[in-house]
């Protein structure tokens, strides 16, 4: 494991120099990170649904000390050993969460950081996309720049944006009841 851990580390660094220079081919070399770190990981083999996450989530939070104590009883008494809860395998499964507790932390902070710089970037990107869009509609009002119209029509129709303005459109009638009838009469 120590073994797959280091290979990862300089697979990390691989993906550092070429995440910027080559995104495809940085995107690429991070997933075959992440699928190295996926195998090296001891995943147990059962999967939680959604209606067993509420369950799961109390369940966690019962004291590692209780736990212990759960476990020395059935040691002194094995009337209290039931069919798969060992406690050997019991304690385990305990040193398994709280080894791996820090990487899956570590892992939600690096999906929550890569998302906030995707997003990021898309961003930047849309932005100086809509300013060129505004520019060029300012340009192509003038005779110089007529060559630009079609261009900005295309990028109008991309954004589903109307050339009317709703200020141009005229007001919807206010219907008339029976009763302001009379009264204007």
């Amino acid at each position: 494991m120590t073994k797959t851990l280091n290979n990862t580390a300089i697979a990390l660094n691989a993906v550092a120099e070429s995440a910027l220079a080559a995104p495809a081919e940085g995107a690429r070399t991070s997933l075959g990170v992440l699928n190295g770190l996926r195998a090296a990981i001891p995943v147990f083999p059962f999967q939680i649904t959604a209606g067993e996450r509420n369950r799961l989530n109390n369940l966690k939070n019962v004291p590692p000390a209780f736990m212990e104590q759960s476990n020395a009883a059935m040691e002194a008494d094995t009337v209290l050993v039931r069919g798969g809860a060992d406690p050997d395998q019991l304690r385990d499964f305990v040193r398994y969460g709280m080894a791996y507790a820090p990487v899956a932390d570590a892992a939600e902070m690096l999906a929550k950081e890569l998302r906030e710089s995707v997003d990021s970037a898309y961003a930047k990107a849309g932005l100086e996309a809509l300013n060129t869009y505004t520019l060029a509609r300012r340009l192509a009002r003038h005779r110089e720049h007529a060559r630009l119209r079609p261009l900005v029509e295309l990028m109008r129709r991309t954004l589903n944006r109307s050339s009317k303005r709703k200020a141009d459109e005229e007001p919807a009638p206010v219907p008339v009841t029976p009763d302001e009838t009379a009264k204007a009469a």
